[in-house]
C-alpha cells in the first residue's frame, strides 16, 4: 500500500506535470454483491455483504473531439470490509469514453486487478501466493457540475482467486458506486 500511495502523492502534488483526475469513491451497499464460485456449488451474496471505499486517479491519453470520445488511463485502490475479513483490489484500467454532451458522457471500464485480502483460510497446506487478482470490468455513467468536478455512477466487477480448503476458488465482487473527481 505504501508505493500506492506514494504514486497517489505524486499525482496530485505534481498538477502541472500531471493533468489528470482524482476520485474518490463510496459503495451503494443495497446494489452490490459477492459470488464465490466453489467446485460443486456456487454461492452470491445480495446488498450489504461487503462495504467499500475507492480513491483512484486517470488521465486522458487520446481524443478524438470530432467523434466525441476520449480513452484514458488509470489507476485505483480499493478497501472493502466483509464479515469475514478486510480485503484490498489495487486496478490498473483504461476507460472509453463516450460524449453525449459536455456535461454528460458514459464510459466503459477494463482492466486488471491485484487482490490481497485478510482472511483465515481453512488449508492444510501452506500457499504462497494464497489469493490472485484477475480481470476488472464495468460501465459507468458521469455528469459534470463544473469544469473541475465529475459526479459519476459506476458499476464494476472485480475478480480474484483464493485457496479455500486446498481449492482454487473463484470471486466476484459486483460493486456499485457513487464518485467524486476533481480535475486537474
Amino acid at each position: 500500500m505504501s508505493l500506492f500511495i506514494k504514486v497517489m502523492f505524486l499525482f496530485v502534488f505534481s498538477e502541472i506535470s500531471y493533468s489528470g483526475t482524482i476520485y474518490l469513491s463510496k459503495s451503494i451497499d443495497e446494489l452490490s454483491s459477492s459470488k464465490i464460485d466453489y467446485e460443486l456449488f456456487s454461492d452470491e451474496t445480495k446488498g450489504l455483504n461487503f462495504s467499500s471505499h475507492t480513491i483512484g486517479y486517470y488521465d486522458t491519453v487520446w481524443e478524438k473531439r470530432k467523434i466525441k470520445y476520449n480513452i484514458n488511463l488509470g489507476l485505483e485502490f480499493l478497501h472493502a470490509k466483509q464479515s469475514r475479513g478486510d480485503f484490498n483490489f489495487v486496478s490498473f484500467f483504461t476507460m472509453f469514453n463516450y460524449n453525449f454532451s459536455k456535461k454528460f458522457y458514459s464510459t466503459v471500464y477494463a482492466g486488471i486487478d491485484f487482490f490481497n485480502h485478510d482472511f483465515i483460510l481453512n488449508n492444510e497446506e501452506v500457499y504462497k501466493p494464497d489469493a490472485k487478482g484477475g480481470p476488472m470490468y464495468g460501465l459507468g455513467f458521469s455528469y459534470i457540475l463544473n469544469k473541475k468536478f465529475p459526479i459519476s455512477l459506476n458499476y464494476k466487477i472485480y475478480t480474484s482467486s483464493i485457496v479455500q480448503n486446498d481449492y482454487w476458488v473463484d470471486e466476484y465482487y459486483r460493486r456499485a458506486s457513487f464518485s467524486v473527481g476533481y480535475k486537474f
